[in-house]
């Protein structure tokens, strides 16, 4: 049962990193960062799995955004155990990575399992 959770979130997760952005966009314009609410309405208008939509938000969020959230809503979820899970997955264990910026260009490499980001860092939260 553990390996299916497992691969359920990490499907999700690719799918934040691969499709978010551009609906993101689509819906909010570009931005450095969106709010919580912002980030579960786009993935449920678009059909993505909101089961572990906390990775999405640790992803596209500010730190101080994804804690009131969470505070708010009376779950207890880590955003640096998160962004630290999805960089020793995605993005070889570089914790700076910086995938908030939702318009980068992801492109994955297959023998690496990495992503390569292009960034540009206007607007912010």
């Amino acid at each position: 049962m553990k390996i299916i959770f497992t691969y359920k979130k990490h499907r999700a997760i690719n799918d934040y990193i691969k499709k978010l952005p551009a609906l993101l966009i689509k819906d909010h314009g570009r931005k450095k960062r969106y709010q919580a609410q912002q980030i579960k309405t786009t993935a449920q208008r678009y059909g993505l799995n909101i089961d572990h939509i906390c990775y999405a938000m640790a992803l596209f969020c500010s730190p101080r955004n994804f804690n009131i959230y969470h505070q708010n809503a009376g779950e207890s979820c880590d955003y640096d155990a998160m962004r630290g899970e999805i960089a020793n997955r995605y993005f070889d264990g570089r914790s700076d990575f910086q995938n908030s910026e939702a318009y980068i260009s992801m492109t994955h490499t297959a023998d690496s399992g990495a992503f390569d980001s292009g960034i540009d860092s206007s607007s912010g939260d």
